[in-house]
């Protein structure tokens, strides 16, 4: 017996979108099919790196930028904004949680903790902290699963004693063995605090139904269990710390970014004297190959009971990860059709039947090369009580894109609409921009570390 459905009148026929004419869902979406996208090296973020030195910046962007590239193999992207009232500057590590051993789940996370120790030439152990709060600054790190990014603002002239407590991080960390345990008993306070949050809970339960062998599936806050200390006959947790530091911190993995109203050239010469000194140990990017999702595991169903008065369904499909194309943004074309509510849209339809009153689409998580597709739809009462006619009427809708094709004036509109927005681009903070643009820069382009993230290019701008 087929499941009940809801009509759908969401896409009236239009052209079909030439260069992505073969996009194919089928049952759970065992993959995104993106055929005729270009694949080749204007869509490479390793590649056009090296080619480009110049960040493509909105019309009214009255900041002035420059890319340092160390001899070391750090990048810096250095950004004077004579009307910010603020200092600030992030860098992003390129290695996180993922890289964790299997012995020591938390070490990235507990290593971020311990790098705020002190230095050789700050030994004391607020000495960073303290600096920042002296002149109205703030401060503070995460670790993801393939990145740690520390930063902090701080009133302008300032910035110089900032950086020189800041680069030590990277030159010359203490790993205070004074600070160990009072530092893990922090981290295990971290993922205490959390472990009755919903988001957290979910995250954990996805992680038990993909692919183990995926290193951004294992628990990655740590805790006093996981950060125990080592058996007499083994190295002991300071020295797994310090190995870990030594083997994944490089200066070729790092991304310096750099927001504040001093001169370029003052900048520069602030970058070059401090970061200059990072080890050069030639390393690259962790690049992880195994698949998210083990394919003759689908389809999977999973209940979750959730700590507050919430009901949700999402359905999740395993997929390339479109920031390789992100250019063309395929993806987020798709979850513009799945998730828009105009009229006669998947959510219309739900909520006039009573059973959504949300939806979001779009890829909720991804480790550049693998991606999960989400659909997530907040439910009524009477919907949770009819999961089945939400998920036959996603798939009628699924199929409608199927047979419709992509119709060339949907990807036009977002691509205007996109191109608006870098237009009138705001910046928001220091602290803001730089956290952003350290990230970006792991990840895209030089040439685009501002626009990637909004661009929608049918083809390279001119």
């Amino acid at each position: 017996m087929s499941k009940p459905r809801l009509p759908l009148h969401c896409l009236p026929g239009r052209h079909p979108l030439p260069w992505l004419a073969s996009l194919l869902l089928g049952f759970l979406l065992p993959a995104l099919a993106l055929a005729q996208l270009p694949n080749d090296a204007d869509s490479s973020t390793e590649e056009a790196v090296e080619e480009v030195v110049h960040p493509r910046v909105s019309p009214h962007d009255s900041r002035d930028y420059r890319v340092l590239r160390l001899d070391n193999g750090l990048t810096a992207l250095l950004v004077s904004d004579p009307e910010a009232d603020q200092a600030a500057a992030s860098m992003n590590v390129g290695v996180g949680s993922a890289q964790d051993p299997e012995d020591l789940a938390g070490l990235a996370h507990f290593l971020e903790h311990m790098l705020f120790l002190g230095t050789e030439p700050f030994p004391e152990a607020n000495a960073y902290q303290g600096y920042l709060r002296r002149h109205g600054g703030s401060h503070n790190a995460f670790t993801a699963p393939q990145d740690t990014n520390y930063f902090f603002d701080v009133e302008p002239e300032a910035l110089p004693g900032a950086l020189d407590r800041f680069s030590q991080f990277f030159l010359s960390p203490l790993f205070n063995p004074d600070q160990l345990e009072s530092e893990r008993n922090i981290v295990h306070s971290e993922y205490m605090a959390r472990i009755r949050d919903d988001g957290r809970r979910e995250n954990d339960v996805l992680n038990q139904v993909l692919n183990p062998d995926n290193p951004t599936t294992g628990f990655s806050v740590g805790s006093r269990e996981t950060l125990a200390d080592r058996p007499v006959n083994e190295p002991s947790l300071r020295e797994r710390v310090i190995e870990f530091y030594e083997r994944y911190y490089d200066a070729n993995v790092m991304h310096l970014s750099l927001v504040a109203p001093q001169s370029l050239d003052e900048l520069e010469e602030m970058v070059t004297e401090r970061f200059a000194g990072i080890a050069d140990r030639g390393l690259e990017r962790p690049v992880i190959e195994q698949p998210l999702v083990l394919e003759d595991s689908l389809p999977r169903y999973v209940e979750l009971q959730s700590m507050r008065d919430s009901r949700q369904v999402s359905f999740m499909f395993p997929v390339p990860d479109p920031i390789q194309h992100y250019r063309h943004k395929p993806a987020d074309l798709l979850a513009h059709l799945l998730g828009h509510e105009g009229e006669g849209s998947l959510f219309a339809v739900l909520r006039e039947a009573g059973l959504a009153d949300g939806l979001a689409a779009g890829v909720g998580r991804g480790d550049e090369r693998h991606a999960l597709f989400t659909i997530s739809v907040s439910l009524t009462p009477a919907g949770a009580e009819r999961i089945d006619e939400i998920e036959a009427t996603l798939f009628d809708a699924i199929e409608q894109i199927r047979e419709q094709g992509l119709e060339a004036w949907r990807y036009e509109e977002q691509a205007r609409l996109a191109e608006q927005e870098f237009r009138f681009q705001q910046h928001g903070s220091t602290l803001q921009s730089a956290m952003r643009l350290a990230m970006n820069l792991a990840r895209f382009p030089m040439e685009d570390v501002q626009y990637a993230p909004i661009a929608w290019m049918a083809s390279n701008p001119s």
